[in-house]
């Protein structure tokens, strides 16, 4: 009866040498180790992919950018017309720097990048082409120019919900009839335009209203009548994101086309 207890504790003996020198021994270390390696790579991983993030993102901008550059072009009939054009991106902001062959083509340039969706600001370094003349008398391309450069910086602002003119828009508007009447044969269309908000039917009389504002304002400050026609579009033509309060803020608009 004493041998075989003796017999058992040596095979526990044993037994425990076994597991202990496996959890003690080669195989707990390496694993430890393992699964450091395997962390430290992971981590790595995580670190270049948030790198390499910001500029698939950038990249991603940039094609957009271009693609409205062509796209601006081929309205020109002149599909080379932004060849010239390089397009860097940097924090949502468009860099544009090159050659134009005019002012209409600089400032549509801009308009261009501004059209795309995630572009936040626009730093235009584009320089025009020597011997490119300034807006004249019955310039349309340049008395357009004009009218878009100063709707662009200043945009036309209403009162929410109503065809009420905001006071700092009133510069802005001088402005435009002063260019205006500096131009003689041409027709002005005003285009009012709204977000996608509320009732279709309603944003596109809201839209006509301001349009009409616009154009009133325009005849008390000296420009002929029937050189101005006025049209409310509503949310047509948004040329900006609607699920963004930027986007939409965008898309309320007034709009000079000249013929």
């Amino acid at each position: 009866m004493v041998a075989p207890s003796g017999n058992r504790r040596t095979t526990a003996r044993r037994g425990g040498a076994i597991y202990g020198s496996g959890g003690d021994g080669g195989l707990g270390p390496l694993m430890r180790t393992i699964g450091l390696v395997v962390l430290v790579i992971l981590l790595l991983v995580l670190i270049a992919k948030n790198c390499t993030g910001g500029d698939s993102e950038e990249a991603s901008l940039q094609d957009q950018v271009e693609l409205q550059l062509a796209l601006a072009a081929q309205s020109t009939g002149d599909g080379t017309v932004y060849e010239g054009v390089d397009v860097t991106i940097t924090d949502k902001t468009v860099v544009l720097t090159g050659e134009v062959p005019t002012n209409a083509d600089k400032l549509n340039a801009k308009q261009a990048a501004l059209r795309t969706d995630g572009i936040e600001d626009v730093v235009d370094n584009l320089t025009v082409a020597a011997g490119a003349t300034p807006p004249g008398p019955g310039d349309v391309a340049g008395l357009q120019n004009q009218l878009n450069e100063l709707v662009l910086a200043e945009p036309i602002q209403f009162t929410v919900g109503s065809a009420e003119l905001e006071a700092e828009s009133n510069t802005t508007l001088d402005r435009v009839a002063q260019a205006i009447s500096s131009s003689d044969g041409v027709i002005i269309e005003i285009r009012g335009y709204t977000d996608s908000q509320g009732d279709s039917d309603e944003n596109r009389i809201l839209s006509q209203e301001r349009a009409d504002t616009v154009r009133q304002y325009l005849i008390d400050r000296g420009v002929e009548a029937i050189s101005l026609s006025s049209v409310g579009l509503g949310e047509a033509n948004p040329i900006a994101d609607n699920e963004t309060e930027e986007g939409r803020a965008r898309n309320r608009r007034i709009e000079f086309v000249v013929t």
